[in-house]
């Protein structure tokens, strides 16, 4: 197998079967499996979310919770919008090749990057991210996201 040729974008799954064995008996079950094979990019995993969200109308909240950055492609993880997991909000963060990060919607209305500096520092494994959703009464997120 040769992982270079992956398409993170896709599901695979490996056949096993048992032909024999060296010692003991084999099972009397069934002698083959399908197993799925899972394929992670290097920004897949666990993190700590700390941060503000600015609703215009009431006012500001922190953010302080764990964040599973889960593979969407070979530079993409797909994560909660802000604290809004409980809500289905996400987004799609992808790590371009100078290390700022874009950031697309998930399963959420709109994303606006234009609230600072979105970036990925492979040094610290932190996402910094500064981006709003709701264009007509932009509710405003600033955090970072770091590998635990």
């Amino acid at each position: 197998m040769n992982p270079s040729q992956f398409d993170l974008s896709k599901s695979y799954a490996m056949p096993f079967v048992i032909s024999e064995v060296s010692n003991g008996v084999a099972s009397k079950g069934p002698h083959a499996a399908l197993v799925n094979v899972l394929v992670k990019n290097q920004w897949d995993g666990l993190y700590a979310a700390k941060g503000t969200f600015i609703h215009p109308v009431n006012g500001p909240r922190d953010i302080d919770e764990d964040k599973e950055l889960v593979t969407a492609g070979p530079n993409s993880v797909i994560c909660n919008l802000g604290d809004l997991g409980a809500s289905n909000y996400k987004m799609l963060l992808t790590v371009n090749p100078d290390n700022t990060v874009t950031i697309a919607p998930g399963a959420t209305p709109n994303v606006d990057m234009s609230f600072g500096v979105n970036k990925y520092d492979p040094a610290t494994k932190t996402f910094t991210l500064n981006y709003a959703y709701n264009t007509a009464a932009p509710r405003i997120i600033r955090e970072t996201i770091t590998r635990k």
